[in-house]
């Protein structure tokens, strides 16, 4: 791959990716942590596009980068201990970093009880939600976490009336 290869190639993952990973960090890290994050998801994505073999879709590739660096970050979270825990920084969660980012016409209450509600949720099982949340399948999420889409799919399918209860009031705790 040349270097304008990379680079063109690189700007577009980037431009087409950019806020899905940014929420998902603010789902995975807390704080400033998520921004840390992030950049390390970038840094990965850079250095090892020379090793994208086209075997899944870009995208599916990205998100694979992002969920191991998460995973490797989350690790070395001993020292920082920033990791969210359940209903922890949720208004971090909440806040948008850049106010161009492109939203659905969810209303801000509604966004902040269900960031909070995912916060309740176990590190898998907000990643899973999330990825949904951006709008990937059952096979496209399989393959970034690691599991069976049918997996993907029972869990999603018992963690949405948990979710809906939740963001109704009826259960603010750990979920």
């Amino acid at each position: 791959m040349t270097p304008v290869d990379r680079d063109t190639i690189f700007q577009d993952i980037y431009r087409r990716n950019r806020w899905r990973l940014a929420r998902i960090c603010r789902v995975v890290a807390a704080g400033g942590e998520g921004a840390d994050l992030l950049q390390d998801i970038w840094i990965n994505i850079w250095n090892s596009l020379d090793g994208f073999r086209g075997a899944a879709h870009i995208d599916t590739w990205v998100y694979r980068v992002a969920v191991n660096t998460a995973m490797m970050f989350r690790r070395g979270s001993g020292r920082r201990q920033r990791w969210i825990e359940p209903g922890r920084d949720v208004e971090i969660l909440a806040r948008e970093d850049d106010a161009a980012c492109p939203e659905q016409s969810v209303s801000e209450s509604l966004r902040r009880k269900l960031y909070h509600c995912v916060s309740l949720l176990k590190p898998r099982d907000r990643l899973v939600v999330s990825l949904h949340l951006e709008g990937l399948d059952h096979d496209a999420i399989a393959a970034v976490v690691g599991v069976t889409a049918g997996h993907t799919a029972v869990l999603l399918h018992r963690l949405k009336p948990v979710l809906a209860a939740c963001v109704k009031g009826e259960n603010n705790e750990s979920i």
